[in-house]
């Protein structure tokens, strides 16, 4: 089969599509990941029994920050890579995002210490 003939078969029955149907699948696929992980690491590791004494801790949250900022750049990245002609001039600096979060969240914690406050 020649390229122009297979183009002329995927072109065939075109429909229009919305505008906002990439982002929205890719929501439900991430929400749908992050519900079975959450719940696979439950089921596999249990829940600490000093939790409610850890979420109260500066640390928990700055280790929370760390995937939660990797995700937000993993999910903007992979929404301008699925469709195709789109510019990411800035994108690549987000990847720096996740490192920044952690910088500034170590940076935090020392102020708290040196305040005694943690």
């Amino acid at each position: 089969m020649r390229t122009e003939d297979l183009i002329a078969i995927l072109a065939l029955n075109l429909k229009p599509v919305r505008a906002d149907a990439v982002g929205k699948r890719l929501a439900r696929a991430h929400l749908l990941g992050l519900i079975g992980g959450a719940v696979l690491l439950v089921v596999v590791f249990g829940v600490s029994s000093d939790m409610p004494e850890q979420i109260l801790t500066p640390l928990f949250w700055l280790r929370l920050a760390f995937p939660l900022a990797m995700i937000a750049v993993a999910v903007t990245l992979a929404e301008r890579l699925v469709r195709p002609g789109v510019a990411i001039t800035s994108a690549w600096l987000m990847t720096l995002l996740p490192m920044l979060t952690m910088m500034l969240g170590v940076i935090f914690l020392l102020w708290l210490h040196l305040l005694n406050i943690a």
